[in-house]
């Protein structure tokens, strides 16, 4: 909440896809992964791309959602041969967004970023409600770094649900399940034992509580962490329409 009310920092929607650096040459375009390899991206996102050949070299660092071949760019890093990356970050953003909203794309967009205190709380509640992955603080004075800045923070929307063990396997982790509207057992993913506490007690039939970021529409859960044993509750409190589902669309409206 402080960093949310700190004016030097602005709020960007963060995007559960591939990390894209995307190099718009005057001839071509090629996609680079967060290690610098080449890597593939859709012949629709390169086609798009090309209408910014005038403008090159032209880099951005960018998210691809694979499920909706849509990219989100969220940095601006060199326009023009210029290198922006010793900017700082709101003109980089700034740019960025004109220069994309200029060209009305259908595939390639600027991600949300707010700066001002009501547009960043708006934009918070806005994602939540859609059941987005979360949010990142950016520094505004900073220049771009390609490597982990420590003064930007991510934070992700968690839930916390309850499921029961239907299987425990043998390399510290259990199978899990949750009942759905006619009283079956849905599996719904593998979580590992990680506090050592659960390992030697913790058995099928138990329940616990795991958090997680989302479920996917095949039911199973997204980067799912147990906290802890619930000896409280019962099986049918372990319920399927207690998920959180991964949301359809990407874009914060």
């Amino acid at each position: 909440m402080a960093r949310l009310l700190d004016p030097t920092y602005a709020v960007q929607q963060k995007f559960d896809g591939k990390r894209i650096i995307l190099n718009i040459d005057r001839t071509s375009v090629t996609a680079y992964n967060r290690d610098g390899l080449q890597c593939d991206i859709s012949k629709n996102i390169v086609t798009e791309a090309k209408l910014f050949s005038p403008l090159a070299p032209l880099v951005m660092d960018s998210e691809w959602i694979r499920e909706t071949n849509n990219l989100y760019a969220f940095d601006l890093l060199e326009i023009d041969g210029i290198d922006l990356r010793p900017t700082r970050f709101i003109d980089r953003i700034q740019q960025l967004t004109k220069t994309l909203n200029a060209a009305q794309t259908s595939l390639i967009h600027p991600a949300r970023t707010e700066v001002e205190e009501t547009a960043k709380i708006a934009l918070l509640k806005r994602i939540n409600e859609l059941n987005l992955e979360g949010i990142v603080f950016k520094h505004i004075p900073s220049p771009y770094r390609i490597d982990r800045d420590p003064r930007q923070f991510k934070y992700k929307f968690t839930l916390v649900s309850s499921f029961i063990v239907v299987k425990r396997n043998e390399k510290d982790s259990v199978d899990l399940a949750a009942y759905d509207d006619r009283n079956q057992l849905i599996d719904v993913g593998t979580v590992k034992i990680r506090n050592r506490l659960f390992n030697p007690i913790l058995k099928e039939g138990m329940i616990v509580d795991v958090r997680y970021a989302h479920a996917y529409p095949s039911h199973k859960l997204c980067q799912p962490r147990m906290i802890s044993i619930r000896d409280d509750l019962q099986p049918n409190s372990c319920l399927l329409s207690q998920l959180r589902y991964k949301a359809v669309s990407p874009i914060a409206v």
